[in-house]
C-alpha cells in the first residue's frame, strides 16, 4: 500500500514511450499489492472463523489463501492454520500429515518451531485417552507413542529456546513413563520365561533409547537378574557398581545385595 502514490506519480509524469514500460511494471506492483491485501483480508476472516469454531467458513477462506504465491506472507500462515483447524476438530491424524507436509516444504519458515511442536502434539493425541491408563500388556502397539516421542525429541533438540519447550517436556515425560513401563513389563515376562538374553536386550535397549531410564531402580534390578541368569559376571559386577552409586537407599537394595554377592563370589572363584 505504501508504494501506490509513487506508482500514480510515475504514470502521470511519463511520456508515451516511457509510460508504456512503466505501466507494465507498475501493473505488476499493483497486482502484488492487491494480492497481499486480499490475502490479508481472507486470512483474518479465516482466523476469526477459526476462533469462533466456524470450521467450514474458516477452511474456505484459509484454503483460498494457502493457494497463493509463496512470497505472500499469508500463504504459509494459512497452511499452518488449516492444520490447526484439523487439530481443533480433533482430526489428529490429518493434522499430523498437514504439519509434516508443511515442514517438508517450508524448511526456513520462522514459525517452524511451532509446527514441529504441534506435530508432536498431534501424534500424541492420536493415542486414545485410555492408552495411558491401561496396563503395559494392553499397550502392545508402541508405534504411536514411539513416533510421538521421536517428534518431541526432534522438537526439543532443534528448538531448545522455543516458548513451547516446557509444555513439550511435560508431554515427553508422560510418554517416557509409558514406554518404560511397557519395556520393563516385557523384561519381567522374559525373566519369568527363563529368557535372560531377551530380558537383558530389552533393558539395555531402553537405556540406549531413553537415557533417563537409567534412573529407574527397577530397570537396574531386572538387568542384574538377567545377568545372573546368563552368568555374565563381569557385566553384573559393573551394573552392581552403578546401582550402588545411583540407588544408595533404593527399595531393591536388599535383593540387589544378594545378586551382587553372587557376582562377587563368582569373580573370586575365577581369580582363584
Amino acid at each position: 500500500m505504501i508504494r501506490l502514490p509513487v506508482i500514480f506519480l510515475a504514470l502521470l509524469a511519463g511520456g508515451c514511450g516511457g509510460a508504456s514500460k512503466v505501466t507494465r511494471q507498475d501493473k505488476k506492483e499493483v497486482k502484488k499489492v492487491s494480492s497481499l491485501a486480499q490475502a490479508r483480508k481472507d486470512y483474518i476472516e479465516g482466523l476469526s472463523a477459526l476462533v469462533a469454531g466456524e470450521f467450514d467458513s474458516a477452511r474456505e477462506h484459509l484454503e483460498k489463501v494457502s493457494r497463493g504465491p509463496a512470497y505472500v506472507v499469508y500463504t504459509p500462515l494459512a497452511k499452518i492454520r488449516l492444520a490447526d483447524a484439523s487439530m481443533l476438530e480433533e482430526r489428529f491424524e490429518e493434522a499430523a500429515e498437514q504439519y509434516k507436509d508443511f515442514i517438508e516444504s517450508n524448511a526456513t519458515d520462522p514459525n517452524l518451531h511451532y509446527v514441529y511442536f504441534r506435530l508432536a502434539q498431534a501424534l500424541a493425541m492420536t493415542m486414545p485417552k485410555e492408552f495411558f491408563l491401561l496396563p503395559p500388556p494392553d499397550r502392545r502397539d508402541q508405534k504411536p507413542v514411539r513416533e510421538a516421542l521421536s517428534a518431541l525429541n526432534d522438537f526439543l533438540q532443534t528448538f531448545p529456546n522455543s516458548p513451547y519447550c516446557l509444555e513439550a517436556k511435560a508431554m515427553r515425560d508422560s510418554l517416557v513413563k509409558v514406554v518404560c513401563s511397557y519395556e520393563l513389563e516385557v523384561a519381567r515376562f522374559y525373566i519369568t520365561r527363563k529368557k535372560p538374553l531377551a530380558a537383558r536386550n530389552r533393558v539395555e535397549r531402553l537405556f540406549e533409547e531413553i537415557p533417563e531410564s537409567k534412573g529407574l531402580e527397577e530397570a537396574s534390578y531386572l538387568l542384574a537378574r538377567a545377568l545372573v541368569m546368563a552368568q555374565d559376571h563381569d557385566s553384573l559386577s559393573k551394573e552392581c557398581e552403578r546401582y550402588r552409586a545411583t540407588f544408595e537407599h533404593g527399595r531393591f537394595r536388599s535383593l540387589m545385595k544378594g545378586l551382587c554377592s553372587y557376582s562377587l563370589t563368582k569373580n573370586t572363584e575365577v581369580q582363584r
